[in-house]
């Protein structure tokens, strides 16, 4: 290989890298909530100052589109979710491809403060490697008139996985 193509293999690596980890220092652009409000919060952080806070009433879903992340047997997604109180709501992840399910997290919101989600991709249903570009988060809480308030920081989509 000739060093142009090395030196934009490079780039092109270090720039969607960039795009699969959120720390929400300054904005949320790629997340979306479909019901309920997105907004910086310095009330709960991991990494920096600021986390994203997720407020919402009822069952709600968010995106996060604008990237695309490999899922092979050496990496994982790794995210850090705070929870104000033990609900027993129901949070899901789905890994998408378009409109396509790739890969789906559920787990049980009975837990107060921070919690690390961390999964290798090769640990889901499918293991086949494949190419994500959009998140879907639904959460479907015990009581469908309560107001809920979700925390996210350090979201890594690509993370390579600890030996």
């Amino acid at each position: 290989m000739n060093k142009i193509t090395i030196v934009a293999c490079l780039l092109l690596s270090a720039l969607t890298g960039a795009a699969q980890t959120y720390t929400f220092e300054s904005n949320y652009s790629h997340w979306a909530a479909s019901q309920g409000t997105l907004a910086l919060s310095t009330d709960h952080y991991k990494e920096g100052t600021h986390s994203l806070e997720w407020t919402t009433q009822g069952k709600a879903q968010m995106i996060v589109s604008g990237f695309a992340a490999y899922t092979a047997n050496t990496n994982s997604c790794f995210m850090q979710v705070y929870l104000p109180e033990a609900t027993g709501d129901e949070l899901k992840v789905e890994f998408l491809n378009g409109t396509s399910v790739k890969r789906t997290a559920v787990f049980v919101c009975n837990y107060q403060g921070w919690r690390e989600f961390s999964r290798l991709y090769s640990e889901y249903a499918s293991t086949s490697s494949t190419t994500i570009n959009a998140l879907r988060f639904t959460l479907t809480p015990t009581d469908l008139n309560a107001t809920r308030k979700i925390y996210f920081d350090d979201v890594r989509l690509n993370t390579t996985a600890d030996g």
